[in-house]
Parts: structure tokens; sequence; C-alpha cells
């Protein structure tokens, strides 16, 4: 081994120690006996600076790829969030299905929802009531009472087919689910009609005044009337005949208060679902919660495309701080320029960090230069006495 190892990279010069260097240059000084014209390069002088220079430009192109690789990264992440940001400008012109008919644009229907709030807003300020809206328990309630029929048809008809409960899986099941189906289907599918037709008439006291009906009304009406005694009356029925088979023919009373129980209810139920539909908000306020839900989709995802773009700042910010830290590592050294001589026009020239931090992700990727080594003009030789035994009396520091 010629040379020790480098005991810290900032004291060697391409591996090589500063103290072998020195020695090096020493020992040509006393073997070429110091003679030598002053401002000139020794042969060793210029090793050790084609050596550094090497060494700085390969931690320059080292460091040139680190940029590189940053500035592709944040490229990348600026063409992302322009095209979030470009997608989300044109949320606005797309086209959404109108709940009047038609389609307009998102922009367009959602000032259509501006206006049917405002109107709604101003007869509530004016004392009406018809735009109230019942509790979300209250709206509810249908699909509960839906539900419940639903599944105590699927009884009775199951009785009424023989459905064998032991082996279930029959065509007899399946005549017994599409009759319960049809029934509770259409029957609450026309209770929520009658309602819906009934609300066009809510006063603004919120009440519907059965008074002055259109004739489309009022028949939907007298037909929902009749579906509900019809269910009471199966209802009825039905739960007879269960209790008896149940109790024996000595029943018969308690059977007909059970039925007659069951009935009542069923006409409540029934009753219920069409008064909910009929009471709960306005015509006005149905129209406002169609004009929301279709523009609720598209604004959510401007909202989402302008929340990921806003967050890239983020990334890219962090790819640029990457880059100041690679580019201090890679040019060691204040970051400062000589400033100019007083009187000077000519601006100071860039250090070798601002050379390295102009290919910043944040800034125009430049070409890569080599370190700059610069000459200084060498002073007169120091004249220093040799030890005894040496060529030469005297040699000079580099």
């Amino acid at each position: 081994m010629l040379h020790p190892p480098c005991p810290q990279p900032g004291q060697c010069i391409a591996g090589i120690t500063l103290a072998a260097v020195l020695r090096a240059l020493a020992i040509e000084q006393i073997i070429t006996g110091g003679k030598r014209e002053p401002g000139t390069a020794s042969y060793a002088e210029n090793i050790v600076r084609a050596l550094g220079t090497a060494a700085g430009n390969r931690k320059l192109a080292k460091t040139q790829q680190i940029l590189d690789r940053l500035a592709k990264q944040a490229d990348g992440l600026r063409a992302q969030q322009a095209s979030l940001r470009t997608q989300a400008e044109y949320c606005g012109g797309n086209f959404a299905a109108h709940p009047d008919g038609g389609v307009r644009t998102v922009t367009e229907t959602a000032g259509d929802q501006d206006q049917q709030r405002a109107a709604i807003a101003a007869d509530i300020q004016d004392g009406s009531r018809r735009h109230r809206r019942l509790s979300r328990a209250l709206r509810r309630v249908p699909v509960l009472v839906f539900a419940a029929d639903a599944l105590l048809l699927l009884y009775f008809f199951s009785g009424v087919t023989n459905v064998d409960w032991s082996s279930p899986f029959s065509a007899a099941l399946v005549f017994a689910i599409l009759l319960a189906a049809m029934v509770t289907g259409i029957s609450f599918a026309f209770f929520r009609f009658a309602g819906d037709r009934l609300q066009q008439y809510k006063n603004d006291a919120g009440t519907v005044p059965l008074r002055g009906l259109d004739e489309a009304t009022t028949v939907a009406a007298v037909l929902a009337l009749a579906a509900m005694a019809a269910l009471a009356a199966l209802m009825f029925t039905r739960m007879h005949a269960e209790v008896i088979n149940a109790l024996g023919p000595g029943a018969g009373g308690t059977a007909i208060i059970i039925g007659l129980t069951l009935a009542v209810i069923s006409v409540l139920a029934s009753t219920l679902v069409v008064a909910v539909h009929a009471l709960d908000g306005s015509t006005e306020a149905d129209r406002l919660d169609a004009l929301g839900d279709a523009v609720a989709g598209p604004l959510n995802q401007e909202r989402r495309q302008r929340k990921q773009a806003d967050n890239l700042d983020q990334q890219i910010t962090v790819l640029a701080r990457e880059a100041d830290r690679a580019a201090a590592e890679g040019t060691p050294g204040q970051d400062t320029s000589a400033p100019p001589p007083t009187g000077s026009s000519t601006p100071a020239a860039p250090s070798p960090r601002a050379q390295a931090r102009s290919a910043s992700p944040l800034s125009t990727p430049t070409a890569r230069t080599a370190w700059p080594v610069t000459a200084a003009p060498r002073p007169p030789p120091k004249s220093t006495s040799a030890p005894a035994g040496s060529p030469s009396a005297t040699f000079t520091h580099p």
C-alpha cells in the first residue's frame, strides 16, 4: 500500500490523504532543487490539481444525477397536478340529467338548485309550513312497514300454497314469494303515488285539505282506501284461521279480537305510508332534493380533484428540499459569491453550489459543468533551510 487509507472524506484528494500530498510536493521540491520560474506549476502540483478536479467532477456528476432524478419526479407531479386541475375546471361544463327533463350543464343545474332554495327560504321566511320535512325516523317508517308486511304476507301465502317447511325449497314457496311480492309491492307503490298526489295540495299551514281535489287525486285516494280495506280483510281472515287452528274451535272470540287487531294495525300502517309521503316536505322540496342529487356527484368529483392537486404541492416541496440538500452536499462550502468591486456593473460569478442548485426541481435544469478550478497567482517562493544532507540547500513551499 503506497499511502495510508483516507481517515475522513474531507481530508483527502481522490482518496489520498492531505499529508501524503504535501509530502509528495515537498519531496518534489527537494529533488528538483527548488529551481523553477515563479507562477508556474510543477508536475506533482499539476497531478494533484488534476486529481482534485476529477474528484470534483465526479461529485458534480453524481449530484447532477440526483438532481435530474428529483427534477423528473417533480415534473411528473406537476403534470399530474395540472391534469387534475384541468379536469376540475371542466366538471362544471359536464352535462347532467335535469330533474325537469333533458340535460343541462352542472353549473346551470347548480344555479337552478340555488334558485329553488332561495324560493323555499322566502316561503319559510313568510311563515309558510308547506315545505317542512318530517323527522328522519318518520321518513323511514314506510320502509319498515313494507318489510314487515312483506314477511307477514309471505307467511300467510305459504299456508295457502301448502309450503312444507321441512323442505321449503319448492315450487309452492316460489309461488308464495311471488304472491307476497306482488301484493306488497303494488299496494305500497300505489300508496306512495296517492301520497305524492295529495302532497301537491299541501297548503301553507302544512295540511292537505280533502276538498277541492282534482279527479285523478280523488280516484287515487279512493283506490288507496280500497287497497287498505282489502289488506285488512286479508289480515283478519288469515289471522282468524291461524288462531282457530292453534287454539281450537272454542277460541272464536279470541280469533276475532286478534284478527280485528291485526286488520286495524294494517289499516294504520297503510295510512301512515300515505300520510308520510303526503306531509313530508313539498313538491318544491322534492325538486330541490332531485337537483342536489343531480349535481352532487360532479361537484364532489371536482372537489376531490382540486384537493388531490393541492396535496401534490407538499410532495413537490419535499422534493425541492431534498434537491437543496443534495446540491449542498455535492458542492460543499459557503453558498456565497464574491461581491463585485465597488462601482462595477459586472455581476458576481455564481458559486459551485449555486450552479448545482440551478438544476433543482424548482428551477429549470441546466447542463452539468465541470468543477471550476482557477489557478491563483503564486506568491514568490519562500526560502527555508533544508535538512542536512539534502541535495539542495533550499526548497520552496507549494
